[in-house]
């Protein structure tokens, strides 16, 4: 989930080149959505996203115990350590900061995770 269209975009294209199916939303209620329909592998989270932000999808997907369904990363651009403990202590597995990792690194710590 990712509400910058040209950051979905790029993400698309590269994990796309690495074979993966790409489904995108740019809210949290389309997100989640897609997530009840195709219970996808992996879920990218953006924190800041419009009618939901990512807080709110996390504590979604807890109440309904459906955090086990997916990997969830949290890409973002917040990086204060208080916004980090609570994406995972709502569920996230991973969390990165969007200006401290780049788009291939990301495609291959995912390449890496799911193996």
């Amino acid at each position: 989930m990712e509400d910058e269209p040209i950051l979905s975009q790029a993400m698309t294209i590269e994990l796309n080149s690495y074979g993966f199916t790409v489904l995108a939303a740019e809210n949290g209620e389309d997100g989640l959505k897609l997530f009840y329909q195709e219970s996808p592998d992996v879920l990218l989270l953006d924190l800041l996203m419009p009618r939901k932000n990512g807080f709110e999808v996390l504590k979604e997907l807890k109440s309904k115990k459906l955090l086990t369904r997916s990997h969830i990363i949290v890409l973002t651009n917040l990086g204060q350590e208080d916004e980090k403990k609570k994406a995972l202590a709502l569920g996230a597995k991973y969390f990165f900061v969007k200006s401290s990792i780049d788009l291939e690194d990301l495609t291959k710590f995912i390449v890496k995770m799911l193996q």
